[in-house]
């Protein structure tokens, strides 16, 4: 008697194969179409939300930059320019939706595995602008901050 192996919904995600990128290091990545954003009432996370796909073409996206590294466990920056004719949302509703996408999650029914960063608190630096396109599509820029660069993004001076 054969083993059936059950095909996990939804997908957590693939484990590191590699180690966790440097301090000063970046990824920069393109996504067609417009960000996830924060939805307070019934999370994008959920495969029955309306624009899931957003969810899932971003985390792709950031896989694909990670090249199999694990997640970075320090302060990050995070720029994020939108480029569309016009925007559905708020900026702020995407800067929230990105930042939980790239970070891990769990509920009872599922889990996401961090893809970028453990949490989203680890942004310590972050620009996100709208820019009048014909086409809706977003760049994504993460930059792995050492803890000096961190305390210096923060400080008031």
């Amino acid at each position: 008697m054969g083993c059936r192996v059950a095909s996990l919904f939804p997908d957590p995600g693939p484990l590191p194969s590699q180690a966790a990128p440097l301090a000063n290091e970046r990824i920069v990545f393109q996504v067609a179409g417009f960000p996830p954003d924060k939805d307070l009432h019934f999370s994008i996370r959920n495969p029955r939300h309306k624009r899931h796909q957003r969810f899932k073409d971003l985390r792709t996206a950031a896989i694909a930059a990670m090249s199999g590294r694990a997640r970075y466990l320090g302060p990050v920056e995070l720029n994020v320019v939108v480029s569309a004719p016009n925007l559905d949302l708020s900026l702020i509703d995407y800067m929230s939706g990105i930042m939980d996408t790239l970070d891990g999650a769990h509920a009872p029914s599922f889990t996401y595995l961090p893809i970028v960063y453990q949490d989203d608190c680890q942004v310590v630096s972050s620009h996100f602008c709208f820019k009048n396109a014909a086409n809706a599509y977003y760049d994504v820029e993460v930059v792995f901050l050492d803890d000096g660069q961190a305390i210096a993004e923060r400080s008031p001076d």
